[in-house]
């Protein structure tokens, strides 16, 4: 059976009965992008988040004798990244703590505010460029919510099962990441008025779930 029409589930099978390179080589080509993204966008360092990939799919190798038949292979892999996601923001808070203990209570950097101009793929991408921002300073564990639920459409379950927390925390953070960049952005985009449109919706957080797509 060719790989294209193969499961994750299958070809992690033969990875860990056969220590199938070719059927590990096609997860990799399936996931790295996907990860990497991830990564970026929960640690902001576009280097740092390719070595942690790497590192996931090195650890995905070694262990899979670890690997359950059973077990839904993106849940699996997700865990494994996003543990190495937060390891690595565990160890930047103690480097912080070293370096300034007082560094952690002004980290805060001020968006850039969107100017008055006409509709074009420019504009466009200006304000994704400010939503991601936006996005980049909420707390590291809001963050990660947001970034699954928004940027890799997982559901509320999904997450709670890969982060190994309650369905109701996972809903919890969602609601308050989507209140801190409504807080955020509302100043930047109330002015913005669309003689076709009237003013964006930024009384409501459909405006913001919309601005992550």
């Amino acid at each position: 059976m060719p790989f294209w029409i193969t499961s994750d589930e299958t070809l992690m099978t033969r990875v860990q009965t056969h220590a199938d390179e070719s059927a590990f080589g096609e997860l990799v080509q399936r996931w790295q992008t996907r990860l990497e993204q991830a990564s970026y966008r929960i640690l902001n360092d576009r280097h740092r988040s390719e070595d942690l990939v790497q590192e996931a799919f090195t650890r995905l190798f070694l262990k899979r004798a670890q690997y359950r038949k059973q077990a839904k292979f993106a849940s699996y892999l997700w865990k494994i990244t996003l543990n190495l996601c937060q390891d690595e923001l565990r160890r930047r808070v103690s480097r912080n703590k070293l370096i300034d203990p007082l560094a952690s209570l002004d980290t805060e950097q001020p968006l850039q505010s969107l100017e008055e101009g006409p509709d074009s793929e420019a504009e466009t991408n200006e304000e994704a460029g400010v939503v991601k921002q936006a996005v980049a300073q909420l707390p590291d564990p809001v963050r990660m919510i947001v970034v699954m639920r928004h940027y890799h459409d997982m559901k509320f379950r999904e997450i709670a099962e890969v982060l190994e927390i309650p369905e109701g925390t996972v809903k919890t953070r969602m609601t308050q990441g989507l209140a801190l960049l409504e807080k955020q952005l509302n100043p930047l985009f109330k002015n913005q008025v669309s003689p076709d449109k009237g003013p964006p919706n930024t009384n409501s957080t459909a405006a913001y779930e919309a601005s992550f797509k």
